[in-house]
């Protein structure tokens, strides 16, 4: 087993013993990375401003492209709708990592390189 997979496992166990719902603890986009090789750690133990860049980036890019095809008008700008996007994202990923961040606080859990 490598180090990756035994502090992956070490980490999921933490989790789960702590009440963390499992598909809170091992969410959907952490799976696929997973069986695309990746070796990406459970977001509760992801540094707080990569949580928000990488949860506000994929936010902002999934909000603007469904107004865009939802909500399209001529007449509005593209700047405004780009505007609306990153404080939507903005917002989203700050949301987020500070979710994470205090369910870590919450349930005294481990970093990831102690694990």
């Amino acid at each position: 087993m490598s180090e990756y997979e035994r502090k992956f496992q070490a980490a999921m166990g933490e989790l789960i013993q702590a009440g963390v719902w499992r598909l809170n603890a091992n969410p959907p986009y952490v799976r696929l990375m997973r069986k695309l090789g990746f070796k990406p750690r459970p977001p509760h133990y992801v540094p707080f401003s990569r949580i928000a860049i990488s949860e506000g980036i994929w936010m902002a890019c999934a909000f603007g492209l469904v107004s865009w095809l939802l909500d399209w008008h001529p007449d509005l700008h593209l700047n405004i709708d780009v505007v609306i996007s990153v404080m939507v994202g903005a917002f989203f990923g700050i949301f987020m990592a500070f979710d994470y961040y205090a369910t870590r606080k919450k349930h005294k859990l481990n970093d990831w390189q102690s694990l």
